[in-house]
Order: C-alpha cells, then structure tokens, then sequence
C-alpha cells in the first residue's frame, strides 16, 4: 500500500513505474507516547531538580540499513526550580511547573541488529532537533511564555528496538539554547522514554 502511494506520486511527476520503484526507499510511520524526566542546567543562586513529564507523536523513517528519522512532537515538561540565596544555603522560593512544547527531531539512524528474518531489531538514533514553547503554566516565580525563548535547538540521541510491529525509544535531549531570553545561562536537560508502534 505504501509502496503504492509513493509510485503514484512519482508517476504525478512525469515518471515511469519502473523508474519509480526503482528509485523507492523503504519508508515506515510510527505513532508512540512515553515519559521524560526533564530538568534544567544549573546556575549561580538557581537550583533545578528533575521532574517527570510526558510525551506524544508521531515519525516517519526513510532508509533501509541506516535511515533518516523526522516527527512531530508534543512534550509537556515539569521543571522545578530553587531560588537560593548567595550563600546557596537558604531556599528563598520553590515551585515546579509545566511547560508545554512542540518539538521536531531531525536523526540519522542505524541498526546494530537487523537479522533477515526475526522479530527484534535494534537501532541508535543521532541527529538533533527544534523546539518551540506553546504554554508555560502558572507559578510562583512569575514566569510567563514571553520570559522564554519561543524557539530553541538541542542535540538528540538514543536507542531504539522494534520487536514485531512494537518500537521502543529511549533518548537524551542536550540543550544548546538559553531557555529564558534574559541574563541567563540555563539550558533544558531531559531524559524521555517512549513506546509505540510502527508500520
């Protein structure tokens, strides 16, 4: 069916079935949802502890023995922040809150087990991605959606499997873009794990 689809769209072009599949990568599409534990990079005075969030989504692969992996992302996170004083000794406030974001992988991916015949596959998964914050959830510090930066970019890595049409992911988020937009140094750190299916 898939296979279908795309020399359908090949031929919408001017080509020819047999250039088409000829020309035809496997592809596959997956939906999947999960966990993460997010927190954020720690400054002078401001303490950031991990809390668990959630997400849900969906990818598409091209690519056979290495491929190329995008999706789209809904992740809500769950920072929880300590404003210290200068001795770093007091708490002088304390809240956790969420924040929610879409977010756009971009990996390269390959397999460290792929036998001809069997059910399981194991996979890494390197790239990065795009994010951009859709709500921040009320608290204590004051802080809104105009206090972040709407838009920001991490490296993106991990480990995935297939057993039959099941995929499970897990995979570590490194910020590389100030959160907040103003005197700040803080950058997102999450851990997420994820499962779903994939055809």
């Amino acid at each position: 069916m898939k296979s279908a689809l795309l020399i359908m769209l090949c031929l919408s072009v001017g080509g020819t079935i047999s250039r088409c599949e000829a020309q035809l990568l496997p592809f596959g599409i997956g939906v999947e949802a999960g966990a993460n534990l997010s927190r954020y990079s720690q400054e002078e005075n401001l303490k950031a502890n991990s809390r668990v969030g959630y997400q849900i989504g969906g990818y598409l692969t091209l690519g056979k023995k290495s491929f190329l992996r995008t999706g789209v992302y809904f992740f809500r996170m769950n920072p929880q922040l300590q404003i210290t004083d200068s001795l770093n000794i007091t708490t002088a406030l304390q809240d956790d809150y969420p924040v929610n974001y879409i977010q756009v992988p971009v990996h390269y991916g390959f397999y460290l087990v792929n036998p001809p015949t069997g059910i399981f596959k194991l996979y890494m998964l390197l790239g990065g991605a795009y994010a951009s914050v859709l709500k921040v959830g009320s608290n204590d510090f004051g802080l809104e959606k105009d206090n972040y930066n709407s838009s920001s970019f991490s490296l993106n890595g991990g480990i995935g499997m297939h057993i039959a049409t099941i995929v499970v992911d897990i995979q570590y988020d490194y910020g590389l873009t100030n959160v907040f937009k103003y005197n700040s140094e803080t950058k997102n750190r999450m851990l997420s794990i994820s499962a779903g299916v994939h055809f």
